[in-house]
């Protein structure tokens, strides 16, 4: 088999988030084919977020395991470990996903969590890991509680952790921002070296994904936004640059984009 791991060139959304950000209805996910994209090549596959008390295989063709803050609120470290193994084993495409908030743990905690994540994952399915895992991402936002600087210094030290560690496991940081709050600067920091998958919830957010120096993004898509902003169609259709590409498996390369779900 052979491992494509793809980086950036240049190398969340919890309800704290969802004060800053208007609410809409509910919205399906919609199938590749029925989409048009300015990014090229054009998104074919879509990760979907779950709970980790949730063992979804069929509803995309890959998983975030959602993290939430774990620490003092949900879900337990624990439980998004085991979810983890369990997406690797049966050789899903999987990211571990946690939203990082000061009132959650602190940022040693979160520090430990990510050490820990990794050698459990590896020491447990050290082949399907190396092929499936995509690794871990960082849902960090400017009301969390966390500086830019102090997300920043989180976001190297996982890349230093994952940086090393053979096939496709790697940092993905899905940042969210809006008007008065990270900058262009602050965000282009946060993201550097990581696999971007910018939260793209409003027009702010268009413009500092164009506008930042990383020229690949794993989308991310909130269905429960207001129109159009609920539409994949939409958002992904104002991104530039390239889609999230991997060869999970060893397979033909595939193009991604991610949903949010709410948990």
């Amino acid at each position: 088999m052979t491992v494509t791991r793809r980086k950036p060139a240049r190398r969340g959304r919890r309800a704290i988030a969802m004060t800053a950000i208007a609410l809409g209805g509910l919205w399906a996910v919609a199938g590749p084919a029925s989409l048009a994209f300015a990014q090229s090549p054009k998104p074919n596959h879509h990760f979907l977020d779950w709970r980790p008390s949730v063992f979804d295989t069929k509803s995309s063709q890959g998983v975030v395991v959602e993290g939430v803050g774990s620490g003092a609120c949900a879900y337990s470290f624990s439980s998004i470990e085991k979810a983890t193994l369990k997406y690797v084993r049966a050789k899903k495409p999987v990211w571990t996903e946690f939203s990082p908030q000061s009132h959650c743990a602190s940022l040693k905690s979160y520090r430990s969590m990510i050490h820990s994540l990794i050698r459990y994952v590896r020491s447990k399915a050290p082949t399907d890991a190396k092929y499936y895992w995509a690794g871990v991402m960082l849902d960090e936002e400017p009301n969390f509680g966390f500086s830019a600087s102090s997300v920043t210094s989180l976001n190297k030290y996982a890349i230093n952790q994952t940086a090393t560690l053979p096939g496709v496991t790697f940092v993905s940081t899905e940042d969210a921002t809006w008007s008065g709050a990270w900058s262009q600067r602050q965000y282009d920091n946060i993201v550097r070296g990581t696999i971007a998958a910018p939260q793209v919830y409003n027009s702010y957010m268009v413009r500092i994904t164009n506008n930042s120096h990383e020229s690949e993004n794993l989308v991310t898509v909130n269905p429960a936004m207001p129109h159009p902003f609920n539409s994949a169609s939409y958002v992904l259709g104002r991104v530039k640059g390239s889609p999230y590409q991997n060869a999970f498996g060893g397979k033909k390369t595939t193009y991604w984009y991610n949903v949010w779900q709410s948990q």
